[in-house]
């Protein structure tokens, strides 16, 4: 299964992040990630068991990279970019579900 992590359907797949994991668990998942999406696909990539990420932004020739995760190659060695925090994808969520996160400022 493939998901597409564009700009467009992102802030779904945000707010409702446990409700499709849950869905898909156990599937052969390959997530697509645009470049605004790379850190959140690794976050998920980490978190769940999702099989790779295939990163558009980076990649010339997306059958190859589709390949090299299809056939079982993608380790964690292989996350081009950074992954979020699980305090920042707390702070994401709650953005996407329309509340004002509240931030502690210490000094």
């Amino acid at each position: 299964m493939f998901i597409n992590l564009n700009t467009a359907s992102l802030n779904e797949f945000i707010r409702r992040d446990s409700e499709w994991l849950s869905a898909v668990k156990g599937k052969q998942v390959v997530l697509i990630a645009a470049r605004k999406s790379e850190a959140l696909a690794n976050y998920w990539y980490y978190n769940s068991d999702i099989r790779g990420v295939v990163y558009v932004g980076l990649s010339r020739d997306i059958r190859k990279e589709l390949a090299y995760v299809i056939n079982g190659r993608f380790l964690r060695k292989d996350i081009k970019k950074d992954k979020i925090t699980d305090r920042e994808m707390k702070i994401i969520r709650m953005t996407a579900q329309g509340m004002q996160p509240k931030i502690d400022r210490q000094n």
